[in-house]
């Protein structure tokens, strides 16, 4: 199984470092990839060289990779130069110069899951720079972090960040994460899960799932200074702002952190932090009832000092209802500078999706080397699905290579913007389907609503004339991938929901086609509503055979209805006309009509009929959709 490879210029570095490596209790020699490039490329070759190293990482993942668990990989490099003037911009993908550092910056982007160490002197400005510092010291704690289960996949460091910022120079729509988060779980899914709800909204995050991970991000360095009380021992700033927390903490390399104000002794970080989101499943020993009474005492105590602190409750409903219940979707809240841009639900500074930038002279498609890179995380997802990877950590994996593809296009290249939009939602429901710890309902409501309002955002990259069909479809592919997802994983009712959404959309498009066929128009529109649940057609049930019943009221001729009551024996209170609901009940539902020479009797009770029929057929078919799915 391979566990690093080293990736460099100079071969001397190249043999030094495998010699550094093989060190007892680091690596064995069988565990280390090495290879050795030649001279620095020109622009018309990065995307050549960038192509040929990363189907060798792919080939050294494939084989480093464990079931079930999440992917830890570290490169060593010096791709990024040696000296005193290298910058961020050395790793530039857009750079037009070309050389090693922009192919190393497309690397970067491309592998969200690998542990970059530089080994040439210089690290990148990060939040999290012994992850990357190559130096002896620094390669023995990027060595420490990877064995106490430090995960970049969420760019917890902001590496992939600083990247983009040097892209953003030409591509001016990138998003970007300034804000950071920490998920502390003792199960790593839930820890994922947590994170991966953090980065999807605009945050670094870091899934932490041992105690000696969560001192390195949380506690304060003894060398902290008086100009800087909030820096920690691996960097971090004011921007670290939001943790997911189980609250009976139990690490497998230490003691229980399940007092509160014990935990805040052990890592200080945490008094600090503005949003405290503590999980738990509310379990209860006679032996904890006393932590738990300390623990409130604790939670009321700083919630009189305005740090903000919400309980959310395992299982989960899904990704959705995790942000919803934490109600960080009303809790966090941004606006720009100049007023111009407000953001609601996400971390400062990320706005998603991106503005309008057709008046901004920002051309007509993604740089060519981010489509380039974007194509290949969509490639590398579509590989996941081949190979039939089912676990929690590898949906989440897809998620995110889709989920960097979609931001790095930023909808200017539509076809491969709604491919990933696509993939994307397709990993993140089938990670809510295996996650047992996820309910079995999932909301689908407001998946379905982000949908719509990513698909409109890259519909307006189409010609004017195009673009409401473009929205349609790229809303009707996305759905129908998230029904065939639900209907293989049992998911009935919220299948319901999306094929309720699809056959919106179906409709739509089928009168797009021809304008004549909007005359059809209320038909569909009240089919759809009628298949949209059981609820909604039994009211529509009520509301036929309540209308009906006041129209033969008012055409059936008085003598006629007092003479068909005596003959059927019928007594009944004054005002209150049974015949006429007689005979809209058995005209809508088909029974043996009552006669009647009246015209307008005549007409009503045909259309009862039809309208009876027609919603018997409905309800055959909604009885038929249960008993086979249920």
């Amino acid at each position: 199984m391979k566990r690093c490879a080293i990736l460099v210029q100079n071969p001397a570095l190249g043999a030094a470092l495998q010699m550094s490596l093989l060190h007892p209790h680091r690596f064995q020699e069988h565990e280390i990839c090495s290879l050795v490039v030649g001279k620095s490329p020109d622009n018309d070759r990065s995307a050549l060289e960038f192509q040929k190293l990363a189907d060798e990482l792919c080939s050294y993942l494939a084989d480093s990779r464990r079931p079930g668990f999440a992917s830890q990989f570290l490169v060593f490099t010096d791709f990024y130069g040696y000296g005193l003037n290298t910058s961020t911009d050395t790793l530039n993908p857009t750079n037009p110069a070309g050389g090693w550092g922009t192919v190393l910056g497309m690397l970067i982007l491309a592998f969200p899951e690998i542990q970059w160490v530089f080994c040439g002197g210089q690290v990148p400005p990060t939040k999290l720079k012994s992850a990357h510092d190559g130096s002896p010291e620094g390669i023995s704690l990027a060595l420490k972090l990877k064995d106490i289960g430090y995960l970049p996949m969420f760019d917890g460091s902001g590496l992939r960040d600083g990247v983009r910022q040097a892209a953003s120079k030409v591509a001016r729509y990138l998003p970007t994460r300034s804000m950071t988060a920490i998920s502390m779980d003792e199960e790593s899914d839930y820890a994922l899960l947590h994170a991966y709800c953090a980065f999807r909204n605009g945050f670094r995050s870091i899934a932490v799932t041992t105690r000696g991970l969560a001192i390195e991000v949380l506690q304060e360095s003894a060398r902290t200074t008086s100009k800087d009380k909030s820096a920690n021992r691996v960097g971090f700033d004011r921007d670290l702002v939001l943790v997911f927390e189980d609250i009976f903490l139990s690490f497998p390399d230490g003691d229980k952190l399940s007092n509160l104000k014990g935990r805040v002794a052990t890592l200080p970080r945490l008094n600090d932090i503005q949003h405290r989101i503590l999980v738990t499943s509310d379990q209860r020993t006679q032996d904890d009832y006393g932590r738990w009474s300390d623990n409130q005492q604790f939670i009321r105590e700083r919630r009189l000092r305005g740090q903000r602190i919400r309980k959310l409750h395992k299982p989960h409903a899904g990704m959705f209802d995790v942000w919803e219940q934490a109600r960080l979707d009303r809790a966090l809240r941004w606006s720009s500078e100049d007023g111009g841009i407000h953001t609601r639900g996400v971390a400062d500074h990320y706005v998603w999706p991106p503005e309008d930038f057709h008046e901004q002279n920002q051309g007509h498609s993604a740089p060519g080397l981010l489509l380039v890179i974007s194509n290949y995380l969509i490639a590398r997802a579509e590989s996941l699905i081949e190979a039939g990877s089912n676990s929690f950590p590898d949906e989440i994996l897809g998620a995110v290579l889709t989920g960097e593809a979609l931001e790095l296009l930023g909808g200017k290249t539509p076809t491969s913007s709604a491919k990933a939009l696509q993939m994307k939602h397709f990993f993140e429901v089938q990670a809510e389907c295996h996650f047992s710890g996820v309910e079995y309902h999932i909301p689908m409501r407001s998946r379905i609503k982000e949908v719509k309002r990513d698909a409109s955002a890259i519909s307006r990259w189409f010609h004017r004339s195009e673009q409401k069909r473009a929205f349609l479809n790229i809303q009707m592919n996305v759905i129908n991938g998230l029904v065939r997802v639900l209907r293989e994983n049992n998911q009935f009712d919220e299948e319901q929901i999306c094929m309720n959404h699809v056959r919106g959309l179906h409709n739509d498009l089928w009168m797009r086609q021809k304008p004549w066929r909007w005359v059809y128009w209320p038909i569909l529109r009240y089919m759809e509503v009628l298949l949209s649940s059981l609820g909604a057609f039994f009211i529509a049930l009520v509301f036929w055979v309540g209308g009906l019943t006041a129209l033969f009221t008012f055409w059936e001729p008085e003598a006629e209805t007092a003479k068909s009551q005596e003959i059927m024996g019928i007594v009944t209170n004054p005002g209150v006309d049974l015949n006429s609901f007689g005979q809209a009940f058995s005209t809508f539902f088909g029974t043996e009509a009552m006669a009647s020479p009246h015209p307008a009797w005549v007409i009503l009770t045909v259309c009862a009929v039809v309208v009876g029929l027609a919603h018997l057929g409905v309800f055959i078919s909604h009885v038929y959709s249960i008993v086979s799915r249920k």
